[in-house]
């Protein structure tokens, strides 16, 4: 067992005597929860947030993270449901609306993601700069690289956010700025080892060189085939 499951399952054991001493302390059926979702025992703790939820039912924080656990385990109605549920019981938590936009824009619905995004920074402009990296990708998702790229260097990115770096450099190079572009994607070249981001990395900067050489061929030379490189770079 890692130290960080061990630690979730102590604070797990500290609400269950809380739960006992108090079995109407909707707080610490929530707090349990969520210390279930930190060793990712998401059924357990969909459990409890429904006794958090029997006891409080307009405890909008409560309905936020079953929702988080539901999409954790798949069930995306749910997920949805909860989520929507806890933003109109409190329309003034940012977290909910950063959570169902993390939603939206895991399941492509990028303007959805945007709007919520928005509706967090609208509340707390100072909030995380998770909020604007992911509204950043949503925005490179629909082709508004300008707002993208403002969103990315809002965000201060550190030399560890190699999303935004990738999403970044694919913002430069559709606007053709191919020095930015392949300055962004060697910092993800040069921070993350996971294999699905260096891949994405390598092949954008490789697309980047592409769509370089392409530009400048269609200034010295425009042809059909050089005409198509920008369409080749979206497949």
């Amino acid at each position: 067992m890692t130290d960080e499951k061990k630690y979730g399952h102590g604070l797990i054991s500290d609400y269950d005597r809380a739960i006992r001493l108090d079995p109407n302390d909707y707080e610490a059926y929530c707090r349990r929860g969520q210390n279930y979702i930190r060793v990712r025992e998401y059924r357990n703790a969909i459990a409890s947030f429904d006794e958090a939820i029997r006891l409080n039912p307009s405890f909008a924080r409560a309905h936020m993270v079953r929702g988080y656990a539901y999409e954790e385990l798949g069930d995306f109605q749910q997920a949805i449901k909860d989520y929507n549920e806890g933003v109109r019981l409190d329309p003034s938590c940012a977290e909910s609306y950063r959570c169902r936009g993390v939603y939206f824009k895991e399941r492509g619905d990028f303007k959805g993601a945007i709007a919520d995004f928005s509706e967090a920074l609208g509340l707390v402009p100072n909030y995380k700069k998770s909020v604007l990296v992911n509204r950043g990708v949503s925005y490179v998702e629909i082709g508004d690289y300008d707002s993208a790229i403002a969103d990315f260097n809002n965000a201060e990115l550190s030399s560890w956010d190699t999303e935004g770096y990738l999403y970044r450099g694919i913002a430069y190079r559709n606007k053709g700025d191919y020095d930015a572009a392949i300055a962004d994607f060697s910092r993800v070249l040069e921070q993350t080892e996971e294999i699905k981001e260096r891949a994405s990395a390598y092949f954008n900067q490789g697309a980047t060189h592409i769509a370089f050489l392409a530009a400048i061929l269609s200034l010295v030379r425009p042809s059909p085939a050089t005409k198509l490189w920008p369409q080749l770079l979206h497949l």
